[in-house]
């Protein structure tokens, strides 16, 4: 049964938050693992290929924008952001940077567990099923039963029963 739990990556150079949240999904059900800056951070994410990344903004060396820049790079693995920052800008600049949410201290372990379950839901619940992919289509036209779809904005897309159809 252990092998079937997701795995979810700590990054935060505060050992309490780590060990709260690390406690906090442990009792959820998640298997965890953690690092205390974003050097080592990138090195479990290539070894432990997680199921979702908890990153903090604000770390010495390698700060969270960095670390979620490097992610985006090769994956597309959930990423929820950590910030003391909770200006709109900042908010901004992590959800535009390819964070999956961002979510501000103080914050209680009980909406930090439902932001976890709902960026699971969202992201890995659909890859899994094969029921929606995301991806972004080349400006160009696209030709689908006789309709063009002029593209170069993020469209999801299923495919049922040979059809295929895009949402805006």
């Amino acid at each position: 049964m252990a092998e079937n739990k997701q795995k979810i990556l700590i990054i935060d150079d505060e050992d309490d938050i780590r060990l709260f949240l690390g406690t906090k999904l442990q009792r959820a059900g998640y298997e965890t693992s953690e690092a205390p800056d974003g050097r080592e951070g990138l090195r479990h994410f290539y070894n432990d290929r997680p199921d979702l990344v908890v990153l903090d903004v604000a770390m010495p060396e390698m700060d969270g924008w960095q670390v979620l820049e490097r992610i985006r790079e090769i994956s597309r693995v959930p990423v929820l952001m950590l910030s003391a920052a909770a200006q709109e800008r900042d908010k901004i600049r992590g959800l535009t940077g390819g964070a999956d949410d961002y979510v501000t201290k103080p914050f209680s372990g009980d909406e930090f567990l439902a932001r976890v379950s709902a960026v699971l839901r969202r992201t890995t619940g659909a890859e899994r099923s094969g029921a929606t992919i995301f991806t972004r289509i080349p400006t160009s036209a696209l030709i689908f039963q006789n309709t063009r779809f002029w593209s170069g904005a993020r469209r999801s897309h299923s495919v049922l029963q040979n059809s295929v159809f895009l949402a805006c």
